[in-house]
């Protein structure tokens, strides 16, 4: 199955057109921070994008970053959010992306093969149950505090010598521990 999907995302990856700069869709540009060069970006640009990113995100063993992917190609996060609000198909390659990327980060956890305090902290971000699960356990936290329930530390205090129980040397302490130990 996995070549299935690898051979039908290459095939549309070469059957979008070639970025032409002149094209009436150009509607954005970049700035390559590789080459430090202005890119004109148009709509084959970012299908051809959005294609990609979610074959990375699916083949890719070794992404269990959204950003890796933006790094490896030179594209700031900056761009993408603009890009992502003007294309539609970019957006939800975007969430279909992190959806498939904290799928592999939750096995990972699951199957101890990546740091689960690390995973589960930053999972909200990529899948939407544990967002909802974080955000409940929020609320829970902060109906707790508002309700008067809070945690109390005891302090015990050093009593005076009584007349009852009077206080002990620790000689004395000594001595008694020797008798009862001899009683025995």
């Amino acid at each position: 199955m996995k070549k299935n999907n690898k051979t039908l995302l290459k095939s549309k990856i070469k059957k979008t057109a070639p970025i032409d700069p002149f094209a009436k869709s150009n509607f954005d540009e970049y700035l390559d921070m590789f080459s430090f060069e202005k890119r004109v970006v148009n709509d084959n640009f970012i299908t051809k994008l959005a294609i990609e990113l979610v074959d990375w995100a699916i083949n890719d063993e070794t992404a269990l970053k959204l950003s890796q992917f933006f790094l490896k190609n030179g594209i700031h996060f900056s761009d993408i959010d603009r890009w992502k609000k003007k294309n539609e198909n970019l957006e939800k390659a975007h969430r279909f992306a992190l959806m498939a990327i904290g799928n592999r980060r939750e096995l990972g956890a699951l199957n101890r093969k990546l740091a689960e305090g690390t995973i589960n902290s930053s999972m909200p971000m990529y899948d939407p149950d544990w967002k909802e699960l974080a955000e409940w356990r929020s609320r829970l936290t902060k109906k707790e505090q508002s309700s008067g329930h809070a945690n109390y530390t005891i302090i015990m205090e050093k009593f005076d010598n009584s007349p009852v129980v009077p206080s002990l040397s620790k000689s004395d302490c000594i001595d008694q521990t020797e008798e009862k130990s001899q009683e025995r």
